[in-house]
């Protein structure tokens, strides 16, 4: 009997559990059914209850449901079953990431050459080093640059002279010697002096030898290219600065959480080995797929007044998920065949059923079940992959009896064949 219940569980599993039909796959599979069905007759666990052992309604059960487990009390405390009953819940879950500090784009500035030149010095400020607004970070000379500061002294000698000279109406008329000074200032702007340099010529009234680099706002430096004695062109970028005052933070997520996550969330953000703990908001922008990791990128955002957080950073993300209520179930409950996921459901004392279901998000230990369970269902928690077994052998049994039975009619059928053709 026990080689007909191996040979029936690999036709069912061959038949139901797999495409590979190999003479190898057959025999291993048969092997490991003998194996399974040996230590189940010698443990003893799964022998059937007999009738006198359970309740007319549990033997009513057992008669409609074929194939189900029946279990009695001391085989099911021998195999350390334990249940839970299904109900619904709300789930308030946290994604904990690990995140980068990025500077803000929108704040970041970007330092141009406006014409070709030469670097004179430079400053020992290199990237990664804080600036301040004005602070000079390097020198340059630029031939290009001479004509159009004289243009500035010549119309400042006449914006003076005019002042003395004229009302004051045609002085700062739009074609007064008010809005040639503008025009001059504007074109040395564009060519790379910067501000303070300029107003320094027009209180000096000289020709400077060599013309400033200036931080244009308060930040980090996040590019260097520059060099004493580089020759640049224009449009080159010297310097690259960020300001510190509102930060980006980028973290990967799962495909699977992708679900949870909505722009105006908050998450917690934490410095390791500190005490540094501010709040950020996930950004009105698509998560980015990460190629090299297979998952997802998300964008957050958040004040950093006191420039305590600086790009580069590693950062701790606690995110807290938006999770709706629903039937959700510890997720060792699951098993997963390979083609459906069943749980197996109390349905009397003793009796287990295996039943489909379909499952929805998964946090931690637990999972959603959208469809196969009730609130109230009592569910296998623990040895559920027994009860799978056990399920499948009991179904096996007909089918190797039926397969016996086949077998023993074979005999009976070639007689009375060979008797009618005596009888011919």
């Amino acid at each position: 009997m026990r080689k007909e219940l191996a040979n029936a569980f690999v036709f069912h599993v061959c038949r139901e559990r797999s495409s590979d039909r190999s003479k190898v796959h057959v025999h291993r599979l048969h092997l490991a059914a003998m194996s399974f069905l040996a230590s189940v007759f010698t443990l003893g666990f799964f022998n059937a209850a007999s009738a006198e052992d359970l309740s007319p309604n549990e033997n009513r059960h057992a008669r409609r449901l074929p194939g189900m487990v029946l279990l009695t009390t001391e085989q099911r405390n021998a195999i350390g079953i334990t249940t839970a009953s299904v109900e619904s819940t709300t789930v308030t879950p946290a994604l904990r990431l690990l995140g980068h500090v990025a500077a803000d784009e929108t704040h970041v500035v970007r330092i141009n050459a406006g014409t070709d030149g030469f670097i004179h010095d430079v400053s020992p400020m290199v990237v990664g080093s804080l600036v301040q607004k004005d602070q000079w970070l390097a020198s340059f000379t630029a031939p290009d640059l001479v004509p159009p500061t004289q243009s500035l002294l010549v119309t400042l000698d006449t914006l003076d002279r005019a002042r003395a000279n004229q009302p004051e109406n045609e002085v700062n008329g739009p074609i007064g010697p008010q809005a040639g000074v503008e025009q001059a200032v504007a074109r040395l702007l564009n060519l790379g002096m910067s501000p303070l340099q300029v107003e320094s010529i027009k209180q000096q009234r000289d020709i400077p030898t060599v013309y400033n680099i200036v931080a244009p706002i308060s930040g980090v430096i996040l590019s260097r290219e520059i060099g004493i004695g580089q020759k640049f062109e224009r449009g080159s970028e010297w310097y690259r600065i960020a300001n510190l005052d509102h930060l980006w933070v980028f973290a990967n997520i799962l495909q699977s959480d992708l679900d949870f996550v909505r722009p105006g969330m908050t998450a917690q953000l934490m410095l390791p080995k500190s005490d540094f703990v501010a709040q950020a908001r996930i950004a009105d922008s698509t998560p980015q797929p990460d190629t090299a990791s297979g998952m997802f990128r998300i964008r957050l955002e958040l004040d950093n007044p006191g420039g305590a957080l600086k790009p580069g950073m590693a950062i701790h993300v606690n995110l807290p998920l938006s999770v709706r209520p629903s039937l959700a179930i510890p997720a060792s409950a699951v098993l997963e065949t390979g083609m459906e996921k069943l749980v197996f459901v109390e349905r009397a004392n003793g009796l287990f059923e295996a039943r489909p279901v379909q499952t929805g998000w998964r946090y931690g230990d637990r999972v959603e079940i959208t469809k196969g369970l009730s609130a109230g269902d009592v569910v296998i928690l623990s040895s559920a992959f027994l009860l799978d077994s056990e399920s499948n052998i009991s179904s096996l049994r007909s089918a190797a009896i039926t397969t016996d039975n086949e077998t023993q009619k074979q005999p009976e059928d070639h007689s009375q064949h060979m008797m009618h053709g005596h009888g011919h």
